[in-house]
């Protein structure tokens, strides 16, 4: 499976951004990206550049996508 750069993550997956979060889409974005995902509303010390981060709001609502 080829990894996508951020840039191409941006790109593909700017489509989810104002969705409700589910798993469905959790599985979309590990599948077509190649990289671990992460989604929630917490910060980590443990910095993974390769990893995908789906950002929510209160109700769950993809307002964004990170690395790290």
């Amino acid at each position: 499976m080829t990894r996508l750069t951020d840039e191409q993550v941006i790109d593909d997956f700017q489509h989810i951004i104002g969705q409700t979060y589910s798993q469905a889409i959790l599985h979309e974005v590990q599948q077509e990206s190649g990289r671990p995902v992460r989604a929630g509303h917490y910060g980590t010390t443990d910095y993974c550049p390769e990893r995908i981060n789906l950002e929510m709001d209160d109700q769950d609502a993809i307002t964004g996508i990170t690395f790290g």
